[in-house]
């Protein structure tokens, strides 16, 4: 819709020089909530300008929530539920997290990844399929906190770094999955993934 972001940073009620860490998923166990704010915490304790926004909803609402409640940092980690603007909110984001257990076809990382957003994300082997650590994001192991303070950390520290991933982010995006580079590879995708179970 290409709203003013400044327009929906007040509809959050983020603040307008916020940092803005962005998930996109159901609630639920294997997109590893608890990892992200549990990392958050670490990095929002020492950093006053930096929040995190949660979008979708799921059976783990609640317990998410509720962790979110005694991080101590609440203030600054945002649900919104069930979004129709995804392209403004990849827009407002400074920085894309999927540190996911495991997936299908992780649409939501490839979106992220075509509007040219610096990503981190799981070293899990659909993901490897679309990104080279330190090249097109950061891979993460998605069991290790300390693993994703980290790279959140480096991401808001060094902008040259976050340029860097979010063009080649794009150009990867690009040449796998844009419409004209057609379904076919999404099926061989597919093909691959469930070949190795």
């Amino acid at each position: 819709s290409g709203r003013p972001l400044s327009e929906i940073r007040d509809e959050i009620g983020i603040e307008h020089d916020s940092f803005v860490y962005l998930n996109i998923g159901r609630l639920d166990p294997q997109k590893n909530h608890a990892a992200m704010i549990a990392a958050f915490r670490e990095l929002a304790i020492k950093e006053k300008d930096v929040c995190i926004i949660f979008v979708g909803i799921g059976s783990h609402e609640d317990r998410i929530k509720a962790s979110a409640e005694q991080s101590g940092v609440s203030d600054r980690i945002f649900f919104l539920g069930r979004r129709s603007d995804i392209g403004d909110l990849l827009a407002l984001a400074d920085v894309y997290v999927f540190p996911s257990f495991f997936e299908g076809l992780p649409v939501a990382l490839i979106e992220a990844m075509s509007q040219s957003l610096p990503c981190i994300s799981s070293e899990i082997r659909v993901v490897q399929e679309v990104m080279v650590n330190n090249e097109s994001g950061l891979l993460i192991d998605p069991g290790s906190v300390d693993d994703l303070v980290a790279a959140m950390n480096e991401l808001f520290k060094n902008r040259e770094l976050r340029e860097r991933l979010g063009r080649n982010a794009h150009r990867v995006a690009m040449e796998k999955f844009s419409i004209s580079a057609n379904v076919t590879k999404w099926e061989d995708m597919y093909k691959t993934i469930a070949a190795q179970h």
